[in-house]
């Protein structure tokens, strides 16, 4: 199979890499069409996911009339997951129809993914920490190091989306 100068051949998984990663106008449009069909793929899959156990969920943490602060984290973790998607989805399918025009909401929507995979990454950080801090019988060094660790994390995940951040402010990409 050929495609132009590419062709996919005994490497073709090199070729497909460098298909995705030459930036040249000619070859926008099919990258963008690549790109939202793999988010669509992955959106299907997680939406899949969550349609499996649905039924777990309903028996296990909507019948019971108690409500919790672990419920409250599982229903978080479980809905910003999904619903953080949609907006994603809905861009995958807009950047390939209208190409090159909607340069400043792809813009948006990759900003606004990274803030949901770090509230995301904050949630289950502090899901996890509960889980370690109670399987080590409540000691203060492990809730010390845990929350140290989160910590870190979520000041890496803001230095990740400063570029974001300024590249918006200031109209470009960095």
């Amino acid at each position: 199979m050929s495609l132009g100068k590419i062709s996919f051949g005994d490497n073709s998984i090199y070729a497909f890499y460098d298909l995705l990663s030459t930036a040249t106008p000619a070859l926008m449009p099919l990258q963008l069409e690549i790109s939202s069909v793999f988010q669509l793929v992955a959106s299907t899959i997680l939406c899949y996911d969550y349609l499996l156990t649905l039924r777990r969920e309903v028996d296990f943490f909507w019948m019971k009339p108690r409500r919790s602060w672990m419920f409250v984290l599982f229903v978080a973790n479980r809905y910003i997951t999904i619903l953080g998607r949609v907006p994603t989805m809905v861009g995958a399918v807009l950047a390939t129809k209208l190409g090159g025009r909607w340069h400043g909401t792809c813009e948006t929507v990759s900003a606004y993914n990274k803030y949901v995979i770090i509230t995301v990454q904050i949630i289950g950080g502090i899901l996890m920490i509960i889980r370690v801090y109670a399987l080590y019988m409540k000691s203060k060094r492990v809730i010390f190091f845990l929350v140290s660790v989160i910590l870190a994390d979520i000041a890496v995940g803001c230095v990740g989306v400063m570029p974001t951040i300024m590249s918006a402010d200031d109209n470009h990409l960095l």
